[in-house]
């Protein structure tokens, strides 16, 4: 798993990325590599606002967060799932140093 913060911050986004988001580095600049010398694809799934028992404790932010996704719903864990079979499944065979947003559009708006 991965974070959307890097992609919405604009212009902050490689500092951000650098200090806070380790994992998405190592994808997009490994991802090649590990794969030529070891056969193992590295990508990534970076969630938007996803439906949990953590996030139910930011009840008072759901409406903003919906306004901010272009179906106005907060992503449910099986939202997510899917991404991850997917990348997990031979379907993907041939992708690697890639990230996954499944944000519900937000890092389009």
């Amino acid at each position: 798993m991965n974070s959307l913060k890097p992609r919405l911050d604009g212009m902050c986004r490689k500092s951000f990325q650098n200090r806070m988001s380790p994992k998405q580095g190592p994808v997009e600049a490994h991802g090649l590599a590990w794969q030529i010398k070891q056969g193992i694809r590295v990508n990534s799934v970076s969630p938007g606002y996803v439906r949990t028992e953590m996030t139910a404790a930011f009840s008072h932010l759901t409406e903003k967060w919906k306004a901010d996704i272009m179906n106005h719903r907060l992503a449910e864990p099986d939202d997510i799932r899917g991404a991850c079979v997917f990348l997990a499944s031979d379907a993907s065979s041939y992708m690697t140093g890639q990230d996954i947003c499944v944000d519900g559009g937000v890092t389009k708006w």
